[in-house]
């Protein structure tokens, strides 16, 4: 088992993990291996917890929502203009089904001609 050796450890958190480890029946370096690894459990627990949104103002929200709008709207506008321009997906099924039996019916007409 690795050991580790902590130079320059100040006087008084010694102390208190003395009295620590002595409060819950460890030795130094069962309380010391202990504490550290709480100390890197409880990071990572906080670094997957769902990040809370500051508190806000009211004037603070209602900006962060109106632009919010604004975003959703442009967004809404972009895609009534393109909307022209895109197929639709069932039409666009039926080019892929029509190219498929058109591919489909070469490669019957060529193996057809090489059986003969």
């Amino acid at each position: 088992m690795p050991a580790l050796q902590v130079r320059e450890f100040p006087d008084d958190l010694y102390e208190e993990l003395r009295v620590f480890a002595a409060r819950h029946h460890r030795s130094m370096a069962q309380q010391t291996v202990a504490s550290v690894e709480a100390a890197i459990r409880q990071e990572r627990a906080e670094s997957y917890a769902p990040r809370l949104v500051p508190f806000e103002l009211p004037p603070q929200r209602e900006a962060r929502l109106a632009k919010r709008r604004m975003i959703l709207e442009r967004a809404s506008r972009r895609k009534a203009e393109r909307a022209e321009d895109i197929p639709s997906p069932l039409a666009m099924l039926e080019e892929a089904r029509a190219e498929r039996d058109s591919d489909f019916d070469r490669v019957i007409g060529e193996v057809m001609r090489e059986v003969r």
